[in-house]
């Protein structure tokens, strides 16, 4: 008779809460659990692998076998961390190459138009032909007399 996944997983379940009882009366094997996850990882790959015919499923058999050894040996942290390193040079040099700039507000980026050197609010304060300071000191000429 074969047994359901609900079977399996009240097994599972059962075996957490014994492990967490256990734990309360102070005798700690929850050691136990970094050795069962990554075995079982290993054993469903290498039955993946031995028993499809289908290539993608034995690629996905040897992967998981290679993730539970990794998780086992302790060493699945560095390879996680060299991933998510090399993602982020890529990432970077993409960027470099292709010289976008990450915006923070499009709106502003697109009122600036072509200059992106040039304030959003310069076509708005850029008098050429008149001088502020030139008519201040006017003002302040008549004032005065």
């Amino acid at each position: 008779m074969k047994k359901k996944g609900s079977y399996k997983l009240g097994i599972a379940v059962m075996a957490i809460g014994i492990l967490m009882l256990l734990g309360f009366l102070g005798i700690n094997i929850g050691w136990i659990i970094a050795l069962v996850i990554p075995s079982y990882f290993v054993y469903q790959g290498w039955k993946l692998f031995t028993t499809r015919d289908s290539k993608c499923k034995k690629g996905f058999g040897i992967a998981l076998m290679i993730v539970g050894l990794l998780w086992l040996t302790g060493m699945l942290h560095v390879l996680i961390g060299l991933a998510i390193a090399a993602l982020l040079i890529y990432y970077g040099m993409k960027i470099i190459q292709n010289n976008k700039m990450l915006s923070i507000a499009p709106e502003i980026e697109a009122a600036m138009g072509e200059s992106s050197n040039a304030s959003p609010f310069a076509n708005e304060f850029s008098y050429k032909d008149y001088d502020f300071l030139d008519e201040w000191e006017n003002e302040m000429n008549k004032n005065q007399k």
